[in-house]
């Protein structure tokens, strides 16, 4: 009986290891997602919300800012991009298509 609880203990104790290890994983994987959003994408993202008006107050990211906030942040600045590209009169150097003439 004492041999038995000793082999559950040990899966236990090997199962919840492995969870710490994945969990870390998946936090550093995050991580580096957010530090790619914020270094290759963001910053074109600000550039062009600044030059339409749309940023006001950009916020400041530091190494304790949640991944997801930095992800979400940029999400959320480009889809107000392309709701005002789309409801509105685009910026001028927008990459929109162009109007095309019908084919007779």
């Amino acid at each position: 009986m004492v041999s038995w609880f000793v082999a559950v203990a040990v899966a236990l104790g090997a199962a919840l290891a492995a969870l710490l290890v994945t969990a870390a994983r998946a936090r550093r994987r995050a991580r580096r997602f957010a530090d790619a959003v914020h270094v290759d994408i963001e910053p074109y993202l600000r550039r062009k919300s600044a030059e339409v008006g749309l940023l006001h107050s950009p916020p400041v990211w530091t190494r304790r800012t949640p991944p997801d906030d930095i992800v979400a942040w940029s999400c959320l600045l480009a889809r107000r991009l392309n709701d005002r590209e789309r409801g509105g009169s685009p910026a001028p150097d927008s990459f929109e298509l162009g109007a095309t003439r019908p084919i007779p």
